[in-house]
């Protein structure tokens, strides 16, 4: 009977890919993170201050978001320009690794003298080609990875742009409110405050389709 993977598993020699997968993931994650933070900086500070601080929390005075979506808007502005530049690179990096393919595909090809046709095989070509530009392969993944991290964390700043607009519109309209109803003695009963809770919501409707 043939010894098959299954029936004769050396797990050391399993073990020793693992290991050297993870070294070799730890170096690949370190360049794209690096890659990454270079665009991504001053979003990954303020995202981070938000979330540390409790900046959506309800005690934050009104004042102190706006100030955030000024400056988170601002961060975002000038983010398009940093993602089209990794994106040249990325591109660059893709051409690159290209050229190495084709070169080493038609430069290993070896012709019958006699009918002039490929001795050697598409099978054999494309592993010659993969094996000579496995390197410059490996730095186009590299660029498009953190590439689609950038991405990712520029969807997620806008995200948070439009979370915080609401917690302003709505603070501001609880502000109104209070405003509108302070002194009222029908906001003194949840049947009175309801009313006046429509009452208010209505007179704004009103007044935007009126354009005042």
């Amino acid at each position: 009977m043939n010894e098959t993977i299954v029936s004769n598993v050396d797990t050391n020699k399993l073990q020793d890919i693992f290991n050297q997968t993870d070294i070799n993931m730890q170096y690949f994650e370190g360049v794209v993170a690096d890659l990454s933070a270079s665009c991504t900086q001053h979003l990954d500070e303020i995202m981070k201050d938000i979330y540390n601080n409790g900046l959506t929390d309800a005690s934050t005075p009104i004042v102190i978001l706006e100030e955030k979506l000024v400056e988170l808007n601002n961060i975002l502005y000038f983010m398009g320009d940093k993602l089209d530049n990794l994106s040249v690179k990325a591109e660059l990096a893709k051409k690159a690794a290209k050229e190495i393919y084709n070169n080493s595909y038609l430069s290993h090809q070896v012709k019958d003298v006699v009918d002039k046709k490929n001795k050697t095989t598409v099978a054999e070509l494309t592993a010659i080609a993969e094996k000579d530009s496995i390197y410059e392969a490996t730095v186009e993944d590299m660029y498009s990875h953190a590439e689609s991290r950038i991405k990712f964390k520029i969807d997620a700043g806008y995200q948070m742009v439009k979370a915080i607009s609401k917690i302003i519109t709505r603070r501001m309209n609880e502000i109104s409110y209070d405003a509108f109803s302070r002194g009222n003695p029908a906001a003194t009963s949840p049947q009175g405050k309801q009313l006046l809770v429509e009452r208010y919501e209505n007179d704004n409707r009103e007044e935007v389709i009126n354009g005042d």
